[in-house]
């Protein structure tokens, strides 16, 4: 609905705003890659553990949540005896949105607000996904997957198969905390610490490489 000067204009505009973005003399040679122009700055910092602060109310798993322990068992089986993913690719599907909604719950009952109860979820389901599904050198689970596993989770897969803000992948250390923590009080892991310990060492590493694409 403009007018052939408006138009015309709009058509400029957009040339030189394509010529300032993506500058053809910084582009690959084979651009599989283009390199564009970022115009936004961010301060990254670690998340702020006080808005993820646990209660103190006791916990028992109820039928739902055992239900998911026994989903996610089964699932550690089809890992370890090496079963053909078409075989359990459903039952993957089914394991991974139970676990998020069960999480979304157990975090409710802890204290957890928004936006959190609905953000970590979804970061929990990522991780779950990046576990089973994808192709790794061991057969790896969620009570075995070791540090050089969770370093290829933060400094490589989170990042490319996500789209989020600094702010909210920044979240994604204490939402996988969160989340073993969860498994923990539904009886999966008899401990969380190792994990915990894991997520401590690579949250450094994982704040620098945001600070060094976004800031």
């Amino acid at each position: 609905k403009l007018e052939d000067k408006e138009a015309n204009d709009l058509f400029d505009m957009m040339v030189e705003r394509k010529k300032t973005l993506i500058p053809e003399d910084i582009q690959p040679d084979i651009p599989l890659t283009m390199y564009v122009r970022q115009e936004s700055r961010y301060v990254v910092e670690p998340f702020d553990r006080s808005l993820a602060a646990l209660n103190d109310l006791s916990f028992s798993p109820d039928e739902s949540d055992l239900a998911f322990l026994e989903m996610l068992r089964t699932m550690d089986n089809n890992i370890l005896l090496s079963i053909p993913y078409p075989k359990w690719e459903q039952h993957y599907l089914k394991m991974e949105e139970q676990g998020k909604e069960r999480f979304g719950s157990w975090l409710a009952y802890r204290g957890i607000g928004e936006p959190f109860r609905d953000d970590f979820p979804f970061d929990a389901g990522i991780f779950m996904n990046f576990v089973y599904r994808y192709q790794h050198d061991d057969p790896i689970t969620m009570q075995t997957v070791g540090l050089p596993y969770i370093e290829e989770f933060f400094v490589d897969h989170v990042l490319r198969k996500v789209y989020a803000e600094p702010k909210e992948y920044a979240e994604y250390p204490t939402a996988i905390k969160l989340f073993y923590r969860f498994l923990y009080d539904i009886g999966y892991l008899q401990t969380f610490e190792h994990m915990e310990a894991m997520l401590d060492t690579i949250e450094p590493t994982f704040l620098d490489i945001l600070r060094e694409r976004y800031c």
